[in-house]
């Protein structure tokens, strides 16, 4: 990867060591953090490398600062970011003061939305690009109910917010040569549980170089939502699955020929009543058109790429168009 990489909260921990690979791999980079000697710091170990370096210090909890670097972002070439800073906070909600509470919610969630939302209309249109958020095993704590882990409502949440941000984005951005992933660390040696005072001597912890080394490889495989402490693939796989079956999509298929409709029905659950019922709330299709909707799970032959299967039984252009829709109701369950 080549071109130029923006790196945020870039001079300590796993900012700092991504800062140090992309260095490594020859791209130059744009680094941004509160702490000017700190990353003049980082700059000068840099200097080995051969490449450019500019260092911004911001304070990414501050909209103007955010929105400085926004501005800027949309008429640069960046051919990576990598949303890195963030605060954690962690305390009981109802202890966390309100200004640390929006604290938090600016620098985790709206500096990265913003940025990213700076630089991907040029990636977009280049036909190339990446961006890597940074988030927490934390994101998928919510169920836990273990007293070890810290007192992290909003700091969980926010980084939560990452998870879903990033997979729903890899989606909308499919086919456009822009990839995007989120890196979920576990417990990291960095200074970034020190300054809140968690004392994690006893525990094991990764290296930052370890998790970047691991981001870095899933970026080029394609991996969306990136843990590199999960020694066993297949938890993520179930997590996906579970969270796909927990949400009554519909493959809806509109189609011209009523030998479909019968197939359908045969392959399904649906009730007699279901095909004339649903063809009336879609007034604008031809009088001789007819939607038929069935859930996703109960198509035997399928998900989304119902209108690719349905092209092997029936000629092209039986099927003219296919969508996915939300369900408004659960009537016809």
């Amino acid at each position: 990867m080549a071109g130029t990489a923006v790196v945020t909260g870039a001079s300590s921990g796993i900012g700092r060591r991504y800062a140090e690979q992309l260095a490594s791999n020859g791209m130059d980079l744009v680094l941004i953090a509160r702490r000017a000697d700190r990353l003049e710091e980082v700059k000068r170990d840099l200097g080995k490398y051969g490449v450019g370096v500019r260092t911004i210090v911001a304070d990414l909890a501050k909209g103007e600062d955010v929105q400085r670097l926004a501005t800027e972002f949309e008429t640069m070439s960046i051919e990576l970011l990598v949303n890195n800073a963030a605060l954690a906070h962690y305390m009981p909600f109802v202890e966390l003061p309100a200004a640390r509470a929006r604290e938090l919610v600016d620098l985790n969630v709206v500096a990265p939305l913003l940025l990213t939302r700076a630089v991907l209309p040029a990636m977009v249109e280049q036909g190339h690009g990446a961006v890597i958020n940074v988030a927490s095993l934390l994101a998928f704590s919510g169920a836990a109910r273990a007293p070890h882990l810290p007192k992290r409502a909003v700091y969980a949440a926010t980084k939560a917010f990452l998870v879903t941000f990033t997979q729903i984005l890899a989606a909308e951005l499919e086919g456009t040569g822009v990839t995007v992933q989120v890196v979920c660390p576990g417990i990291v040696r960095t200074e970034f549980n020190t300054r809140q005072g968690i004392d994690l001597g006893e525990v094991p912890r990764m290296e930052p170089e370890q998790i970047v080394a691991a981001s870095l490889q899933d970026l080029e495989r394609g991996v969306i939502v990136s843990i590199p402490a999960l020694a066993d693939e297949s938890v993520k796989t179930r997590f996906d699955d579970a969270a796909t079956l927990a949400f009554p999509f519909w493959t809806s298929v509109v189609c011209t020929d009523l030998t479909v409709v019968a197939f359908l029905r045969e392959q399904t659950s649906l009730r007699s009543n279901e095909v004339p019922r649903l063809c009336n709330q879609i007034p604008s299709v031809d009088l001789n058109a007819f939607r038929v909707s069935v859930k996703r799970e109960l198509v035997s032959f399928g998900n989304a790429n119902a209108a690719a299967i349905l092209r092997q039984h029936w000629p092209v252009g039986v099927v003219e168009r296919e969508c996915l829709c939300r369900s408004e109701s659960n009537e016809s369950d």
